[in-house]
């Protein structure tokens, strides 16, 4: 996995998986994420979408994920 968004989602994994970051920790909106990882915007969706479909997290339409 060499995409940056396939890198970061599997550090979120792993910090999840170390306690590092809380279950139940919102991470910010993709827009935001995208500028603090500097990272496009589009690679922010991709990896929230991959945290999502790895129930790493959980989306809520308009809100951040869990």
């Amino acid at each position: 996995m060499s995409t940056s968004y396939a890198r970061i989602a599997n550090r979120i994994a792993a910090q999840i998986a170390t306690g590092e970051l809380p279950v139940g920790t919102r991470l910010p909106p993709q827009r935001v994420f995208a500028h603090e990882m500097g990272i496009a915007a589009s690679t922010a969706s991709r990896l929230y979408e991959r945290c999502a479909g790895a129930v790493w997290c959980r989306a809520r339409l308009g809100a951040a994920p869990m």
